[in-house]
């Protein structure tokens, strides 16, 4: 028995098959096994002569002989306190890492959600972050490092941090871990949603633009954004077998929209009866070389540069279809035709009331209670 130095131990050899072992003077229990490969392991023993255990600290030359006598010392204090090292360290080897438990979490999700393209993008950039930390070994620092990644992106931010928290959630109803890391962070501010619609002035220079453009299925997709409020994945998806252009009640029928359940788009009469003379080519109502085409990018950018709309994005198109309607036929209705679970949705992003309109509605209001002089 003798003090266990980085000097000593690095003369120590045998050339027993069993290996020797070297008790540490210092630590009662700490020692090292030497093996005659050259191998050196520290250990502990602990536990009373009938019951007593051995359990394994690290291998010498990848810890310190201070690090491994510090875990030694740790394992030690907590059997004194009648606590079972060995069991808790079984256990934490049954805690996945955050990355396998990322795997893992995904594959349920993919079975249950409709789209887990968002979360699996958040997660990943988690995983990158935390490494091979355990799910145990997570902390909110490395939450707070996370989040530090997207600084200049609030908006993303606070959809991380709501991805990372539900799958500690869902960690902690596994019993993997019992407290979530990603809790008592506060919500970034998000930059003011996009609310950019066009002027009547501008949507004419729009249509004149869609209709002086030489491919008659271009034309037909942005007359379909324009004339039902439709997404613009949709549309291209949009497949013959899914309308009705019955003269009386035409429809189109959305089997996978992005809600998740199917729904129904009642059609203008104008509407389906161009519909019902469009050439048919194919299974899909805007087809591309091989299938459905695969997006409108290019044609977008022939057509806003025609009509002189710079600043103008095609899901404008949809933002401003709701503001007619809302306009025209009231808040209710403009989130039934865009079809929203919620008409706060609709309210915060599609039907803007702009100044002019609040102005024009307090002086109906000014005008009915009667003009009164100040004073």
């Amino acid at each position: 028995m003798k003090k266990l130095t980085k000097r000593l131990i690095d003369t120590l050899k045998t050339e027993k098959p069993s290996g020797v072992r070297v008790y540490d003077s210092e630590l009662p229990g700490f020692l090292v096994d030497v093996f005659p490969s050259g191998k050196k392991t520290f250990s502990v023993r602990f536990g009373s002569r009938d019951r007593r255990r051995f359990l394994r600290v690290g291998r010498f030359g990848i810890i310190t002989v201070d690090q491994a006598r510090e875990k030694a010392r740790q394992i030690l204090a907590a059997h004194e306190l009648g606590q079972d090292p060995a069991g808790a360290i079984e256990s934490k080897k049954t805690i996945p890492t955050f990355t396998e438990w990322v795997k893992t979490d995904l594959e349920e999700f993919r079975l249950t959600r409709k789209r887990p393209e968002e979360p699996e993008r958040y997660l990943t950039d988690a995983a990158g972050v935390f490494g091979k930390k355990g799910l145990a070994e997570v902390t909110p620092s490395d939450v707070a490092a996370l989040l530090e990644t997207y600084s200049k992106r609030p908006a993303m931010r606070n959809r991380a941090l709501t991805v990372v928290s539900a799958s500690f959630g869902r960690a902690i109803k596994r019993r993997f871990i019992t407290s979530n890391p990603a809790t008592g962070f506060e919500k970034a501010r998000e930059n003011p949603a996009r609310a950019r619609t066009l002027s009547p002035e501008e949507l004419g220079r729009l249509v004149a633009a869609i209709e002086a453009h030489p491919d008659l299925h271009v034309r037909a997709a942005f007359r379909l954004l324009l004339e039902t409020g439709a997404r613009s994945g949709e549309v291209l998806a949009a497949k013959w077998a899914d309308f009705d252009l019955d003269e009386k009640e035409p429809s189109w029928r959305l089997p996978d929209p992005k809600a998740g359940t199917p729904q129904v788009v009642p059609l203008a009469p104008e509407t389906a009866a161009w519909l019902r003379e469009l050439p048919r080519v194919g299974l899909w109502v805007i087809p591309g070389e091989n299938g459905p085409r695969y997006d409108l990018k290019k044609p977008w950018e022939r057509i806003r540069k025609a009509a002189r709309l710079e600043d103008v994005r095609i899901h404008d198109i949809r933002r401003t279809v709701g503001k007619l309607i809302a306009q025209a036929a009231g808040i209710h209705t403009a989130s039934a035709v865009l079809r929203h679970h919620d008409i706060g949705v609709t309210a915060k992003h599609y039907s803007p009331v702009q100044d002019a309109e609040r102005r024009k509605a307090l002086a109906e209001v000014v005008s009915m209670t009667g003009r009164r002089k100040a004073g």
